[in-house]
């Protein structure tokens, strides 16, 4: 639930374009520390930071571990009611912008 308030929620499905970097601002997937995870990436005071899109969640700041794998843009999410089964696609902000 870490991401849910920029739309992406647990168990959906995330389309990522492969990037070795990303503007401040972007959704990144980023593994650190050995764990995978996406956050919204960003930089103060000379540091870049992985900040989640839920205030419950600490800011993570980025070390020479940290591996980029690139940037979401577009989030997908199986909509089940009944025996219909729908995909909704949900676009990043990045993407609506420009």
């Amino acid at each position: 639930d870490s991401m849910e308030g920029v739309g992406i929620l647990d168990g959906d499905l995330v389309v990522v374009r492969q990037a070795k970097t990303a503007d401040p601002g972007s959704v990144i997937a980023v593994t650190i520390g050995g764990e995978s995870t996406l956050k919204s990436l960003h930089q103060k005071n000379g540091k870049w930071l992985l900040v989640a899109a839920n205030p419950k969640y600490a800011s993570i700041e980025m070390d020479s571990s940290s591996v980029v794998h690139g940037v979401v843009t577009a989030v997908m999410r199986v909509m089940q009611n009944g025996m219909s089964r729908a995909i909704s696609l949900v676009r990043s902000r990045r993407e609506q912008r420009g």
